[in-house]
């Protein structure tokens, strides 16, 4: 069997109906159909043609699934929507002409379709949906129109010939891993501007702030087959860009957001290695962990003045920045956030700055430290925090009476003793070394010769001024007796 005509009298083709017919070269359906089931031409392994003859059709989910042979398809004019995976795996398609009035195009249409280079995606669809292009490793090019609201999970994951892509600027929603893979891309480009209320009494009009909400009720008109809506975005509306989605698009040279982002989501622009600038939105109030992780070629980040967060490895491995500024809503600085910014010499914190965490700054080679606009002992400081993280590693690990024995019982909450102390030493303005080591030292001396931890004792006496070189060498001599005892 390798072609079929189907009769002009034929309204409805069920379910899995020439279902691996793997002879089956070319399918016409005829004017009269009206619906066309699930599955309906899946696996069909050497069809490469199919004509639809009608003008419009409910199509089920998967029809020509696995059709690995299909080239052409002429879908009917006034088709308003493709259910999920329609094309899935149709390994030879090249292009696909997508009626102008489309409404919908469901979940995985083409996925894994990789020899398909171009689609012209219809002016009225509103989202982008989930791995619409999942696995396109042929896809060049493709429209974003400016009706799309958002662009979900995974849409153009691993479109790896993929050099620019158009985001539309009213747009609520880009999806985890929606850009992830596409290593080509070089440029991110927006356009358009608000689009208007339309005050005609014929087509509904559906406006929210919240742009899933919207998205339900667009769908829902979408599912009644309205023929005409207007909607419009508020352009103060937030853009919500989610984990991974541009992770390891390693072509990527340059990204301006626009300002509607609050928050960039763990692992968003991670592997970027190619990333030399970006211009972060104003409104950013956090960056999530991962997030610049890798972009070994950025070399200049300005941190709104907005930002409070900061997630763990933000920055790590971003090798050639050289200086950063910390805005006054950062208080801390946690785990790893520029650890291995090899060229960062110089950091700028305000008065509300508190402590880096442990390997915070591991193989930055600081040479200052700015603090409310005035330079800090940094050899100092490096030890105050080395030594404070010592202590928080051990608490961490739940040994609370190993280390109350570090200060005074009478404080028994660390957490406070350190933070405290801090806050302290920064506002009198003397942070450097005679301000807290030698406060603290005795006890942190003591508690390193007992324990015999030769390198924490050596790394504290490294500071000038803690005591004279004669007694640091006693010390040491202390310290490696009691280790060779235990």
């Amino acid at each position: 069997l390798r072609e079929i005509v189907i009769p002009e009298s034929v309204t409805e083709i069920g379910s899995r109906a020439f279902e691996g017919c793997s002879s089956l070269e070319r399918i016409e359906l005829p004017p009269s159909l009206r619906t066309l089931g699930e599955r309906a031409f899946v696996k069909c392994k050497s069809l490469k043609e199919a004509i639809f003859l009608c003008d419009d059709v409910i199509m089920g989910t998967y029809v020509f699934h696995m059709c690995t042979s299909l080239k052409n398809v002429l879908l009917p004019d006034k088709l308003s929507c493709l259910g999920q995976g329609t094309f899935g795996e149709c390994r030879s398609l090249e292009s696909v002409s997508l009626p102008k009035r489309m409404k919908e195009i469901s979940a995985g249409v083409f996925f894994m379709c990789s020899s398909l280079e171009s689609v012209t995606l219809p002016e009225e669809i509103v989202k982008i949906s989930d791995g619409l292009f999942n696995g396109c490793t042929s896809l060049k090019k493709v429209n974003i129109p400016e009706s799309v609201l958002k662009i979900d999970d995974k849409a153009f994951f691993g479109c790896s010939m993929m050099e620019t892509i158009n985001i539309p600027v009213k747009i609520g929603k880009i999806g985890m891993l929606a850009f992830a893979g596409c290593s080509r891309l070089k440029s991110i480009t927006t356009f358009g501007e608000r689009l208007p209320v339309d005050q005609t009494d014929k087509a509904p009009i559906v406006y929210s702030e919240n742009i899933d909400e919207m998205l339900e009720q667009l769908e829902e008109s979408v599912s009644k087959r309205v023929e005409e809506l207007h909607y419009y975005v508020d352009d103060m509306n937030d853009l919500q860009l989610n984990e991974r989605a541009f992770e390891e698009c390693v072509s990527l040279e340059k990204i301006e957001f626009p300002d509607r982002i609050e928050t960039l989501y763990h692992r968003s622009l991670k592997n970027l290695s190619c990333l030399k600038s970006v211009r972060l939105p104003s409104r950013l109030k956090k960056i999530g962990g991962y997030t610049f992780y890798g972009c070994s070629e950025l070399e200049d980040i300005v941190i709104p003045s907005q930002v409070y967060e900061i997630g763990a490895s933000a920055f790590e491995g971003c090798c050639k920045i050289k200086e950063i500024s910390l805005p006054k809503g950062i208080s801390t600085i946690t785990r790893k956030v520029f650890d291995g910014c090899t060229s960062l010499e110089r950091i700028a914190v305000t008065d509300n700055f508190l402590y880096f965490d442990w390997n915070s700054l591991s193989g930055c080679p600081i040479k200052e430290i700015s603090y409310a606009g005035t330079a800090v002992n940094v050899d100092g400081l490096k030890v105050i925090f080395w030594v404070i993280n010592y202590l928080h590693d051990m608490l961490v690990k739940h040994d609370y009476s190993h280390c109350l024995k570090y200060y005074d019982e009478t404080d028994p909450e660390l957490e406070t003793f350190y933070r405290t102390a801090l806050e302290d030493h920064y506002k009198t303005g003397s942070i450097g070394s005679e301000a807290f080591l030698k406060k603290h030292s005795d006890i942190f001396i003591e508690k390193f010769i007992s324990t015999g931890d030769v390198g924490a004792l050596r790394k504290l006496l490294s500071v000038k001024g803690i005591v004279s070189n004669d007694r640091a060498e006693e010390y040491i001599t202390l310290a490696e007796t009691a280790a060779a005892e235990n």
